[in-house]
């Protein structure tokens, strides 16, 4: 920043970047979606700017190319705005898939979109159909439909802060879409409807109460006659245009209409157009009286402003009309013909009226003509007759435009001629002007924005109030404020107090320093009470540092924070060491070196955050210049671990508090100390001088051995709170602390009694003793000696101590009951006692209070309660009256229940299980009983209830369930209700049942509610909203949603599944939407529909998404916008009927785990561009239906180096042309199923396979599938023998322990014997049949016992497992006998058979231990049935 200063700044200095972000976000809105994502290479601070533009826009015909859509995709997709201002889509519905266009409506409903442009071109001429999901938003106030759009609006709509709304040739669904759209819009201001032909409406109908602004242009030139009715009451601007031979015009109730603006509106049958605006005040014409009705006998009371076009014929004849029915008329303006314009023919001549107007008598005072090329015989008579007859005619301007060089000529004319008439008011001034025709304005922008702008009530607040309300943001928030208005422009300047972070801002080194800099040097407050300054060094260097202290100390800087990352020596600024105004100084995560003189006067606070110094000197020099110093932190972290005992020496020092880590010790000088804390977490010492007489307070808290001088120099103090062991202290002999009436005890430390003994015999005027176990738990902690009984009572006891308090006292430990005890019995003085022990019932208390209350004490009030609540039984000792305290709930520190949100632990599993049992004892038994579904802890908690109650009457059982339910809680006691049947059941008997209707279930804590929520099913879930209104909002803070289009009935005419789950994702509340499953039926649900939940999912950082379309419907296309940029995806599952074409750039870096269940993919390269662009995923799942995979896939690659497991099913029972290719280095298990009649099935790349399951794969032409798999440890077949598949030769699987074959294939057994022979180290087999029949199969040849018994039969085999074991087969028996007989290691051997009686199972026991006892006598054989 220096070098800046001094050269004035390089001469290609980026400057654009040193703007406020605001400014630049608003720069980025106004560019192309292309180049605002280029923008992110510039720089750093550039890389995640572009994703916080508010505005979007999506232009056809650019969007036709792919790289423009990406471009866009990814823009939306990251945006990361905390709301979106604007989203401007204009597109052609035959280019750009439905359902993208959904997803990019839905990311922007989700967030929080204010303006929503539409605009629709269709070359083929059909029209973009308006998701009904769409009419209902909270957040949109702009909405504008252009092109081709068909709106067919539901009931109701639902559009709450609607304040704008354009609709440009837009197609509607019959009349009742038309009103259905106005009437869900209760807040609508400004409508703007442009029409040309309007196929299905005949009468337009806008009834909008809150409706203030209108316009309606209507280029109709059908034969078919139809009209408009506007019911507004609050209408205030009204502006036809172009109505052409409508049936009817209808204005039916508009009382507060200000202006009206209504141009070429002709042929129309009835006069009620005009009739109805006679209560405007400005109104501007543009037809001809020959044209429209004139309504008779209705005058304008009201008008003072009256524009007339002259390009009417006999528009005159209008005027004249005007002028009788305007008697309050000020402002007259008539405006001409434009260029080229036609003459029309007048049928009748100017006729001058008999009776003149009253406005031009009493009222007129403006009259201007502009927009002329000549004036007429005609015009120049009406300029004449209004000139010759306003009395009180201010200003009268007549402007002519110049077309060629003779109109300057016949210009000359006209005002030579109309100065030459005699004016009825001798202070009129007139006025001529010559105007270029290249200088045309719109007419009517004067009226255009009136009584539209929105007051902005926070500028008209006070300076002071509006200064507070800034002080509360963020600094940098509240500069940016003065881009708002000049008024804006100066207030943050006043600012007390500023705080800037480095980590808030996004730069090169020196631009923090810059914008700091210019902010401080544009401050105006007369002081700055507070700047707080967080710098990181590589984006600040020290000597930008010194400057921005420097500019504080300029401006009277009276509080200064200044911490420094990361921690590096800083050497103190010479300006900071002589500063006459700086009052409080808090320095932290730096080494200090200061060198020069310290000159602090005024400054009476010192903080030091872990701070330390570059020697000794350093710390004296900076504390003796602070001369007033009264309050003094110092946590010091040892980066300079040689520097040994420091000294504090300040004489002004009252407040001193020490945290340390370290082994140095502090030496202590403070003569004027009242307040002393010292924290010690090593071994430490502390030496405080004898002047200390003024110290009242100290608080030690001790960790590890210290030396006896703290203690001997506390001697004066009158409060005193101990944390330490007497173990790690040597206590200083014959002190007293004379001064000392209050003292606390920390019980959580060994043997801590002792010091407690010490204290008291050295405290003889203590009045108050309170002993604390913070922790609440000590077993781990040795006694290190019992309690030792004082010899002689201490004085404090007999004379002086009036309150004893307990916190964490556990009565049951032996030394803390003697020490309790003989402090009650003692204290002859004392007035009140109050225990408090957090794990105790109410029985162990009573006992507790039973166990003190025998020690006599003739005055002591005794209290007993629990830990950390005021609920307790507080017994009078002079009365012996027991009352009940009242009990507050316990609320946890710092934390509220509605802010936990979904991602808060369990913190009710986390509460003592005493309380948690006194809860569910609150709770009716069968929803105590039916918490155990919530984990394993809860399984068992209602187990050990103590009381159990059980009511038939609810819920109602059928017969028999209620006693079987009861019998089945194992309980030796309980009281059971029957069920009273009576035909005759009023609501008096129902009162005798003493049926209790309490609320328990919203009783409990919010987190145990949402997860009783998160079991039902979402559809109920969401019901519950209406229960209270403590429930209204619960389920939008459910962790998981799941939406399924059949439990949704449709409404005839509708689709309420898209509207509903549109509605409910919109006002889910939950930081992170973790699972999202869509059941979609696309006759209920359309495929923009599905886009537009789809994107509000993405929005709501969706981390599962389930997608299950109907089975065997039209195959839709997968939005290729969810596949370019979805930052928090980690699981997705496609289910039945999608169809992806994958594009060259996917980005789905979190996604984890990938389901394609019958799937279609358009090529090749569609399948290897979506896994390459899942670079994390680790889990894939691909079932295919082969005939669709036919048609477009040759060779499924699956090249994914993350990938850990992965699983194939495919169904087809004939030869296809195809086939896998498995590339995955990480791959731990693999699952193959169903493959027939494939070309081949390659696994390339799998050295770290562990598991394998190859299912039904038949009619490989290679032998690559076993070959690949020889480095698993676990392997699972169910598969032919080598009749159908080829079997690797000299493949040896060396670190196969554990394999299963499947028995239900033809000649299994010479597949068992190739992998028993492959397999040296098995010690795992297991043989399975899931048939359990298998008549059908043919042996196809014998079992052949091979020549040589396998390695892993006399070495490795330990556990063999046969599920479905029959005996009836010759090769089955043989292969059990063999395996018995030649296992010489194996330990237990298990078969399992079906549908044997007793008898057979025994001969078949009998055989098999026959074989066994020969082989192997350890062996364990089991029969299972």
């Amino acid at each position: 920043m220096e070098r800046c200063l001094r050269n004035g700044g390089a001469v290609n200095a980026d400057r654009i970047s040193d703007l406020p972000e605001a400014l630049l976000l608003q720069i980025l809105s106004l560019l192309p979606v292309k180049d605002v994502v280029s923008a992110s290479v510039l720089s750093k601070p550039w890389r995640s700017l572009w994703k916080l533009v508010p505005k979007l826009k999506f232009d056809y015909p650019y969007n036709q190319s792919e790289q423009y859509r990406e471009s866009f995709c990814r823009l939306l997709v990251s945006n990361k705005a905390p709301f979106l201002e604007s989203l401007h889509l204009c597109f052609s519905f035959n280019s750009c898939s439905s359902m993208d266009v959904g997803m990019w409506i839905g990311i922007a409903y989700a967030r929080h979109v204010r303006e929503l442009v539409l605009h629709v071109v269709s070359e083929k001429y059909l029209s973009f159909q308006f998701p009904k999901s769409l009419y209902n938003c909270e957040t949109l106030e702009t909405l504008t439909l252009k092109g081709w759009i068909h709106v067919n609006a539901p009931s109701p709509v639902c559009l709450k802060s609607l304040r704008t709304l354009r609709l440009e040739n837009v197609d509607y669904n019959y009349d009742h879409s038309v009103i259905n759209l106005f009437s869900g819009c209760p807040n609508l201001e400004n409508l703007v409807v442009y029409q040309r032909n309007l196929v299905h409406v005949k009468t337009f109908t806008i009834a909008v109460p809150s409706l203030q602004r209108l316009t309606i242009y209507d280029d109709n030139d059908a034969k078919k006659c139809w009209g408009y009715v506007i019911n507004a009451p609050s209408l205030k601007y009204l502006k036809i245009d172009g109505f052409k031979a409508l049936e009817s015009c209808l204005i039916e109730n508009t009382p507060e209409l200000v202006e009206a603006n209504v141009i070429n509106v002709s042929k129309i049958i009835n006069e009620k157009l005009l009739e109805s605006l006679t209560s405007v005040k400005r109104l501007s014409l543009a037809l001809s009286p020959l044209e429209i009705k004139y309504p008779t006998g209705r005058i304008f009371y009201q008008l003072v402003s009256l524009e007339l076009y002259t390009n009417k014929a006999e528009w005159w004849n209008l005027l004249v009309l005007m002028l009788d029915s305007s008697p309050k008329l000020q402002v007259l303006k008539l405006i001409g013909k434009w260029c080229g314009a036609k003459n029309h023919i007048a049928i009748r001549n100017w006729n001058q009226p008999k009776n003149i107007p009253g406005c031009l008598l009493f009222h007129l005072e403006t009259f201007m003509w502009k927009g002329c090329k000549r004036l007429g015989e005609d015009e120049k008579e009406v300029a004449k007759y209004i000139l010759r007859n306003s009395n009180r005619l201010k200003r009268a301007t007549f402007t002519i435009k110049i077309y060629e060089e003779n109109d300057s000529r016949d210009m000359v004319e006209v005002v030579e001629e109309l100065k030459s008439v005699v004016m009825a008011s001798n202070s009129c001034q007139l006025v001529f002007k010559e105007t270029d025709s290249r200088c045309n304005k719109k007419d009517g922008d004067n009226i255009n924005n009136r009584d539209v702008v929105k007051e902005d009530r926070i500028s008209e607040l006070p300076e002071a109030l509006i200064l507070q309300i800034l002080s509360l943001l963020p600094t940098e928030d509240a500069i940016a404020t003065s881009v708002l208005s000049k008024q804006w422009l100066p207030h943050w300047k006043m600012l007390p107090k500023l705080k800037f972070d480095s980590c808030d801002h996004s730069g090169n080194l020196g631009t923090f320093s810059k914008n700091v800099c210019k902010a401080l040097l544009s401050h105006r407050a007369p002081v700055l009470q507070s700047l707080h300054l967080k710098v990181r060094l590589d984006r600040c260097n020290a000597e930008d540092i010194r400057i921005l202290i420097e500019i504080a100390f300029a401006r009277i800087v009276r509080k200064l924070v200044l911490i420094i990352q990361p921690v590096k020596l800083f050497r103190f600024p010479k300006s900071l060491c002589n500063c006459e105004t700086l009052e409080t100084l808090k320095l932290g995560y730096m080494v200090l070196d200061v060198s020069s003189i310290v000159c602090l006067e005024s400054l009476k606070t010192l903080h030091l955050y872990y701070v330390d110094f570059r020697d000794k000197e350093s710390l004296f020099i900076l504390l003796s210049g602070c001369p007033n110093l009264e309050n003094l932190m110092v946590r010091r972290y040892p980066f300079n671990g040689t520097l040994g005992t420091l000294t504090i020496a300040v004489p002004s020092l009252q407040r001193l508090t020490i945290y340390t880590n370290t082994s140095a010790g502090y030496v202590i000088n403070a003569p004027s100390l009242k307040y002393l804390k010292v924290e010690v977490n090593h071994k430490f010492g502390v030496c405080l001088n004898g002047n200390v007489t003024k110290l009242v307070e100290a608080n030690i808290i001790v960790a590890s051995q210290i030396n006896e001088n703290p203690l001997v120099s506390l001697t004066s103090v009158k409060r005193l709170s101990l944390e330490l062991s007497p173990m790690e202290i040597n206590f200083p002999t014959c002190s007293i602390f004379y001064q000392l009436v209050y003292l606390e005890l920390y019980t959580n430390k060994k043997a801590w009694w002792n010091l407690l003994t010490h204290m008291l015999d050295s405290s003889p005027k203590l009045q108050v003793l309170k002993l604390i176990d913070h922790l609440n738990w000590r077993k781990d902690l040795q006694a290190c000696g019992n309690w030792n009984q004082p010899k002689n009572v201490p004085e404090c006891l007999l004379f002086h101590l009036e309150t004893f308090i307990w916190k964490g006292y556990e009565w049951e430990r032996e030394e803390e009951t003697e020490v309790a005890k003989y402090i009650l019995s003692n204290t002859i003085c004392l007035k009140r006692a109050t225990f408090s022990s957090k794990s105790i019932t109410p029985k162990e208390r009573v006992e507790m209070v039973e166990d003190l209350n025998s020690v006599p004490n003739s005055t002591c009030s005794l209290c007993v309660q629990r830990f950390g609540t005021r609920e307790g039984v507080y017994i009078n000792a002079q009365n012996s009256s027991v009352q009940t305290l009242p009990m507050k709930r316990c609320k946890r520190d710092g934390e509220s229940m509605n802010n936990l949100g979904i991602e808060s632990a369990d913190r009710i599993s986390e509460l003592p299980e005493v309380l948690i049992l006194e809860i569910l004892s609150l709770l009716p038994t069968e929803n105590a009983i039916g918490t155990s579904v919530l984990s394993k802890r809860w399984q068992s908690l209602w187990k050990i209830l103590p009381d159990l109650k059980f009511n038939s009457l609810y819920p109602r059982h059928e017969l028999g369930t209620f006693s079987r339910n009861v019998s089945r809680t194992n309980i030796s006691f309980f009281v059971v209700r029957f069920r009273v049947f009576d035909s005759k059941c009023d609501g008096d008997s129902m009162r005798d049942l003493d049926v209790v209707n309490a609320d328990w279930i919203s009783q409990l804590p919010e987190v145990l509610i949402l997860q009783i929520l998160s079991l039902l099913p979402t559809k109920d879930a969401i019901a519950t909203s209406v229960l209270s209104k403590q429930w209204r909002f619960l389920w939008m803070m459910l962790p998981k949603l799941k939406f399924d289009c059949n439990d949704h009935k449709p409404v005839r005419g509708t689709k309420t599944f898209s509207t509903n789950v549109c509605r409910s994702l919109l006002s889910y509340k939950a930081p992170v939407l973790k699972s999202l499953h869509l059941k979609i039926c696309f006759s209920r649900c359309t495929t923009i529909d599905t886009g537009i939940l789809i994107g509000i999912a993405l929005s709501r950082n969706v981390r599962k998404l389930v997608l299950q379309f109907s089975l065997l419907v039209t195959v839709f296309k997968f939005p290729r916008c969810l596949l370019y940029n979805c930052e928090t995806l980690e699981t997705l599952k496609l289910k039945y009927s999608a169809r992806i074409d994958v594009p060259s750039s996917v980005c789905l870096k979190s996604l984890t785990t990938l389901h394609l269940n019958y799937v279609e993919f358009k090529n090749d390269e569609s399948v290897f561009n979506l896994l390459s662009g899942c670079p994390n995923l680790e889990n894939l799942m691909v079932h295919l239906f082969s005939r669709r995979v036919l048609k477009s896939l040759k060779n499924f690659k699956i090249v994914v180096p993350s990938l850990q497991r992965l699983s194939i099913f495919s169904i087809s029972r004939r030869q296809q042309h195809w086939g896998y290719v498995i590339n995955a280095p990480s791959l731990k298990y693999l699952k193959v199923e169903g493959i027939y009649g494939l070309d081949f099935c390659l696994i390339e790349n799998t050295p770290k396979l562990v598991e394998a399951n190859i299912i039904d794969v038949s009619d490989i032409i290679n032998e690559n599938l076993l070959e690949s798999l020889t480095s698993v440890t676990r392997l699972s077949l169910a598969l032919s023998s080598p009749l159908k598949i080829k079997f690797p030769i000299g493949s040896i699987f060396h670190q196969l322990i554990y394999l299963e074959i499947y028995t239900n294939k033809e000649a299994w057994w010479n597949l068992l014997t190739l992998m028993l022979d492959s397999s040296p180290k098995l010690q795992f087999l297991k043989l399975i049949d899931p048939l359990g029949s298998r008549k059908d199969l043919v042996a196809n040849g014998n079992w052949n016992k091979p020549n040589n018994v396998a390695e892993c039969l006399l070495l490795h085999l330990e556990t063999f497992v046969w599920n479905g074991y029959k005996e009836q087969l010759e090769e089955e028996i043989e292969v059990a006998k063999y395996i018995l007989k030649n296992a010489i290691c194996l330990k237990k051997a298990t078969f399992s058979i079906k549908g044997f009686n007793a008898d057979e199972r025994l001969d078949m026991l009998e055989e098999l231990e026959s074989v066994v006892k020969v082989s192997n006598s350890s062996c364990k054989l089991v029969l299972l049935r």
